[in-house]
């Protein structure tokens, strides 16, 4: 895959970050400056942690946290059926667009939660299992260019394949750590 320029600024500023040991500072980082290049409203990456999906990274244009927002099981459950719907057996990431008032069911606990929001660009993370989406919100409603949207699946990419890297570390160090 070819990343556009701003998906390839957001995987130098984590991949640099994660130099340093910190990926976290490296997405929001990144997170940061898509929210101003794109002059979009927010960004933010949800993970599966537990059975919630949960904001583990954000930026906004006014500077706002969700403060580690999260949906409950079930709210989950129904907005990881909606991605595991529209590309079952695990299809390339494919970014696509919600409105404030797009009837799928899935989305309801997402769309009410932002209900100031009026235009939604995802992308799913998945390698094997699904593991949480991206997001960029814009408050104004807005037609979502190609460009965007390769930048969304870009980073979703990105972000799938960091995010499975670092489980897999993390379970290699803890087992060595039995093992000594």
């Amino acid at each position: 895959m070819s990343y556009t320029e701003p998906a390839q600024k957001f995987i130098h500023s984590v991949v640099t970050a994660k130099r340093a040991g910190d990926i976290s500072k490296g997405i929001d980082q990144g997170l940061n400056a898509l929210v101003n290049e794109l002059n979009v409203d927010r960004a933010m990456v949800w993970q599966v942690c537990g059975d919630r999906l949960s904001v583990t990274n954000e930026a906004s244009l006014s500077g706002s946290k969700l403060n580690q927002s999260k949906f409950d099981s079930q709210e989950s459950t129904h907005i990881v059926l909606s991605f595991l719907s529209r590309s079952p057996g695990g299809k390339p990431v494919v970014a696509w667009s919600l409105e404030r008032n797009c009837g799928e069911i899935g989305w309801k606990p997402y769309l009410e939660r932002f209900s100031e929001m009026s235009s939604h660009l995802v992308g799913e993370f998945r390698c094997d299992i699904f593991s949480g989406f991206f997001a960029l919100q814009s408050a104004e409603a807005r037609e979502w260019a190609a460009e965007d949207k390769k930048t969304v699946e870009g980073i979703a990419e990105f972000l799938s394949v960091l995010f499975v890297m670092n489980h897999e570390m993390q379970k290699a160090q803890s087992a060595a750590k039995g093992n000594a």
